[in-house]
């Protein structure tokens, strides 16, 4: 693999690296967590959303990814595997696309689980979209349960929230440490161009070499005199 001469190769990840990525794992795990309870309590009574589906589904990813980002230089490190996957992890500029990458994706997926919970579920029982679901032997776990899971879905909603503070937090780190980690372009001198202009010595040889035609004028006059 080839990599560009102005890239630092810094294997050793910073404890404020471990605890930034850790933070996006914990944060991760608990929006993991609260939206599964979301997913199914509602696939109990009707389709989960879609919203929250793909929420769970970038955010359990998104876990593992974090966790490789370290993991991966450590066990190259300790172990020595894994060596290409480390160099490129640990170059400023490919960890800061993947990183940009996902922090994306969980604004997407955290912004649409907030339209979600504050404008498409409704978390009164007695909404007319809920007359099927009230009525029959689950109406009483239905009714109890609503408040509750909308309550769940808004901490779902805030994890992700947090989990994508962590990952802009990493993303300032990284363009801080790629800004200092950058060679200097190298600076080149003033272009000096030779001078042209012929030297005293050559313009006066120069000079002496071409004929003195100052009498040639006087010397005609004075033959056409003699032919007259």
């Amino acid at each position: 693999m080839a990599y560009d001469e102005t890239d630092t190769f810094e294997i050793p990840i910073t404890k404020l690296q471990w605890g930034l990525r850790g933070f996006q794992i914990f944060f991760a795990f608990l929006a993991m967590a609260t939206i599964s309870a979301v997913i199914g309590w509602d696939n109990k009574f009707f389709s989960a959303s879609l919203f929250s589906v793909f929420f769970l589904f970038i955010i359990v990813i998104s876990i593992f990814f974090a966790a490789a980002m370290v993991v991966i230089p450590h066990l190259y490190i300790t172990k020595g595997k894994f060596k290409n996957a480390a160099r490129a992890l640990r170059i400023p500029r490919i960890e800061f696309v993947l990183s940009a990458i996902w922090a994306v994706l969980i604004l997407i997926v955290t912004f649409l689980l907030t339209i979600d919970a504050a404008l498409i579920r409704k978390c009164d029982p007695l909404d007319g979209r809920y007359e099927n679901y009230t009525s029959g032997p689950k109406n009483e776990t239905f009714i109890k349960g609503l408040p509750n899971i909308c309550r769940t879905q808004r901490a779902a909603n805030a994890f992700g929230w947090f989990a994508l503070t962590a990952w802009l937090c990493s993303l300032v780190l990284i363009a801080n440490d790629w800004r200092k980690n950058r060679r200097p372009a190298a600076t080149q001198g003033p272009t000096i161009f030779p001078d042209n202009k012929p030297s005293n010595d050559s313009s006066s040889t120069l000079e002496h070499s071409l004929p003195d035609t100052s009498t040639q004028p006087t010397q005609e006059i004075h033959h056409q005199k003699y032919l007259e």
